[in-house]
């Protein structure tokens, strides 16, 4: 009698458990639908790119999300990449560790100098939920073309899978501490244990000032693009800001044989803020550096260093201005979204 109760009982589990999984498939694949790899050939160049439009949301579920979550929709904003890890016909290319402050709409590109096309490509990646994500494409041949050049695009690739024990976490252990860590010093040191790197051997672009062409202002912090370059035999490089409330964005452990051409995007939540002074007087936080700290494989360390500029265009249609005005006004905005 026991064993029956006992198998009925995981029987009934295993049906629940079914029924949760594909739920949750069904919300994530809404969420993901427009996640997308793209291959495209330039010159003796591949570049591989993985995207993940989350927050382009039609009006009506703008509005609904602002009216069941008005404070920062919060459960939109609760759910974030924290690995992504590319493979090209097995070998792995692109492995990164990520914080909240990777965008809302997350891109992830390489560039590498592949002989000829590969067989196949695959995709794993975890959110702070703990699901794990997976897809595997094959690679005959290339199938259109983009702006002159050869292309191969796949759309909806967030595909969810049950099994999460190859889930990988860098939130662990002495990286906790790290993620957590407010100062970008601070956290260099726990991480590499020096703040100091050799310069110019890492480079850093990024999409200028914020209101430059091609950054968008998100509902929460602005949208940066940024690429890193190195010819030197990289280990691991790591992103840091002092424009938000925590200072190291992303964490890349660079595989063997691969010289760093990689981009994304990240959010700077600190520039644009207004803050009020003991005075009764208003201040905005209008610049904040980004940080691109690297160790090589024989140990060195290089460094190199943006300024971030936020110049809020405040007098397009001429006459004098008030700033203090503005920016009370802004900040009275602000402070209905925390």
């Amino acid at each position: 009698m026991h064993k029956l109760l006992l198998l009925f009982f995981i029987i009934i589990t295993q049906v629940f458990a079914d029924y949760s999984f594909e739920d949750k498939k069904k919300k994530y694949e809404k969420l993901f639908r427009k996640s997308f790899i793209n291959l495209t050939q330039q010159e003796d160049f591949i570049k591989v790119g993985f995207g993940v439009w989350t927050s382009n949301l039609s009006h009506e579920e703008v509005l609904q999300l602002k009216k069941n979550y008005p404070k920062r929709s919060a459960k939109r904003e609760s759910i974030y990449l924290t690995h992504v890890e590319i493979k090209v016909d097995g070998k792995t290319y692109y492995d990164a560790y990520l914080s909240e402050f990777i965008s809302s709409d997350p891109f992830f590109i390489f560039q590498y100098k592949f002989k000829t096309l590969p067989k196949s490509i695959e995709l794993i990646v975890h959110n702070n939920h703990g699901d794990t994500f997976q897809t595997i494409k094959s690679l005959k041949k290339w199938n259109t073309t983009y702006k002159g050049s050869k292309r191969i695009f796949f759309k909806n690739v967030m595909h969810l899978v049950k099994d999460n024990k190859s889930k990988k976490n860098l939130n662990l252990k002495r990286y906790k501490e790290i993620w957590k860590s407010k100062s970008p010093k601070i956290a260099m040191n726990k991480l590499y244990g020096t703040t100091k790197g050799k310069p110019k051997k890492v480079k850093l672009q990024t999409s200028g000032s914020l209101e430059s062409p091609g950054v968008r202002q998100v509902e929460h912090g602005y949208k940066i693009h940024v690429s890193m370059k190195s010819k030197e035999n990289l280990e691991s490089l790591a992103i840091f800001t002092e424009a938000n409330p925590r200072s190291m964005i992303a964490f890349f452990k660079i595989p063997e044989g691969i010289k760093v051409n990689y981009g994304t995007s990240l959010k700077l939540l600190g520039l644009g803020r207004v803050s009020k002074l003991a005075d009764g007087t208003y201040k905005m936080k209008t610049k904040g550096n980004i940080i691109l700290f690297a160790k090589s494989r024989n140990g060195e360390f290089y460094k190199t260093t943006t300024v971030m500029h936020y110049a809020p265009c405040l007098n397009a249609g001429g006459g004098d201005v008030d700033y203090q005005e503005w920016y009370k006004n802004e900040y009275i905005s602000q402070v209905k979204w925390k």
